[in-house]
């Protein structure tokens, strides 16, 4: 597995949770 991939991933996880933060 690629490590730009894995962080490319764990990125956007975490904008995913900010996302859902920031909608609440």
């Amino acid at each position: 597995m690629n490590h730009d991939g894995s962080l490319l991933y764990r990125i956007k996880l975490c904008n995913h949770r900010v996302n859902k933060v920031s909608n609440l």
